[in-house]
């Protein structure tokens, strides 16, 4: 993790205006723990490429970066229309953590549900291969967010 800090910090000291470089800053301040830095690297990569095809994808890592600084209701608002565009993994992940902490577990439920159908190999113990964080206490949120919304063992 800190060989990637110091690398993705490189990479956006050394140009400024790429986006792909911010995309992967934001994601590796995700992993870090790091949510204010996170958010701001994905903000600043749309604003660079704001039809880019990863701008869903920076979404979600802006959703997982409100959950880490426990702005739920703000990271539930980013996922919902991502889960309802293209669920996946990552992004149904970023919806239920969200939904769960800030109390709607219903949605969150429905969201497990249905994440399910289109993985159905899909285990909370998976979730730290899926989602890397470098915290184990951030880890253990996650992983206790997916159990709350029913994904199996």
């Amino acid at each position: 993790y800190d060989r990637a800090v110091l690398l993705a910090d490189e990479a956006v000291a050394l140009n400024g205006n790429l986006a792909i470089a911010w995309y992967s800053h934001g994601w590796v301040k995700v992993m870090c723990a790091q949510p204010d830095p996170a958010i701001e690297s994905f903000r600043r990569m749309m604003r660079l490429s704001p039809l880019d095809p990863l701008t869903n994808l920076a979404r979600c890592g802006i959703a997982f970066a409100c959950f880490q600084a426990s702005r739920y209701e703000e990271g539930l608002e980013i996922a919902k229309p991502l889960v309802q565009m293209n669920a996946s993994a990552h992004l149904s992940g970023a919806f239920i953590i969200n939904a769960v902490s800030s109390g709607h577990v219903r949605e969150a439920a429905d969201a497990a549900a249905h994440l399910l159908q289109l993985e159905p190999a899909f285990r909370v113990p998976l979730a730290s291969d899926i989602f890397p964080m470098r915290s184990a206490e951030m880890q253990r949120k996650i992983a206790d967010a997916l159990r709350i919304a029913g994904l199996p063992e």
